[in-house]
């Protein structure tokens, strides 16, 4: 997912085959193989979301 400033984010599929690109998580760290097929990198990337929405609902729920 690519936010950019002011519009919702966009899923970005021909950079990941681009060489030498590396798919970074907010934390700067790779978190999936680039050569995977689309659907397994796709349903990687959703998971990783719901991953880090699940976190951040807890730390606002925890920090209130």
């Amino acid at each position: 997912m690519a936010p950019l400033l002011g519009e919702a984010p966009q899923v970005l599929l021909a950079e990941r085959s681009l060489p030498g690109s590396l798919m970074v998580d907010w934390h700067g760290r790779r978190f999936v193989n680039e050569a995977v097929g689309y659907m397994s990198f796709g349903q990687t990337v959703l998971d990783r979301e719901r991953i880090v929405a699940t976190h951040a609902a807890r730390q606002l729920s925890t920090s209130a």
